[in-house]
């Protein structure tokens, strides 16, 4: 009932600018060589001059992850760098997204371009501001990156990455975040990433514990897809209660 009121109201005060905190913490982080690493190749000064400490350390760690699902992979997003990230809640890792498509672009051809779906884009914080208010705020600042408050089933291709952090395929964490359940798709939504992945792209999904993991991966047999690389991951940059895994398949 509430998600249906959500998004006939469709509450939006405008885009959301955090305020920036100190990162001087940073320079006794247990994993400092690799944030400094990952700082000075994807270029996150921008991102550090105006970011809480949470969301900074968010990015470095979806950028972590990121390599970690790309391990052994030796392609390039081709002349067009066109991202679709499906779910992205808030869009608070944004920057970092972005920067990674960038990283692997082919030099000299047309500019990157990110566009993040939610589904509950009206879901309102305790700022009294939506999660798209929030998501247009982190993506405003990005040149080619846009916020859309729509289904990920609708996205049109082609994209040569898509990706989709802790995507709802079984109905526990489903019907806790207040979705109906004719909105659980699962297999609709690996077919439709699939079907918008241009030649030679990738997509790469994220799982929260063992149980999403297992469901990812019956999936994607269902579709008869091999995953090119599916493990647990863990980074040095942030640590969770529940265990993360990736999957990464190519085109």
């Amino acid at each position: 009932m509430f998600f249906r009121l959500r998004r006939r109201v469709r509450w939006q005060r405008g885009p959301f600018i955090e305020r920036n905190e100190p990162k001087d913490s940073l320079h006794g982080h247990p994993a400092a060589e690799r944030i400094r690493d990952l700082e000075t190749r994807y270029d996150l000064a921008a991102l550090k001059a105006r970011s809480r400490l949470r969301t900074y350390l968010e990015n470095l760690y979806l950028l972590d992850l990121l390599e970690a699902a790309h391990r052994g992979w030796t392609g390039s997003y081709g002349e067009a760098a066109i991202g679709i990230d499906a779910g992205c809640k808030n869009f608070f890792y944004a920057f970092g997204l972005f920067r990674f498509l960038e990283r692997f672009r082919k030099h000299g051809t047309r500019k990157t371009t990110l566009t993040g779906y939610e589904i509950d884009a009206f879901r309102v914080y305790t700022d009294l501001r939506s999660r798209a208010d929030h998501a247009r705020g982190y993506a405003s600042f990005l040149p080619g990156a846009r916020f859309v408050a729509g289904d990920f089933l609708d996205a049109p291709g082609p994209a040569v990455l898509v990706t989709a952090f802790f995507p709802f395929v079984t109905e526990t964490p489903h019907l806790s975040w207040g979705l109906p359940l004719d909105l659980l798709q699962p297999e609709a939504f690996f077919r439709h990433a699939l079907g918008i992945l241009a030649p030679g792209g990738v997509l790469v999904t994220a799982a929260q514990g063992a149980k999403e993991f297992d469901a990812h991966l019956a999936i994607l047999r269902r579709l008869r897809v091999d995953p090119a690389l599916a493990g647990k991951f863990e980074s040095p940059i942030l640590s969770f209660k529940n265990e993360r895994y990736v999957v990464r398949v190519e085109r």
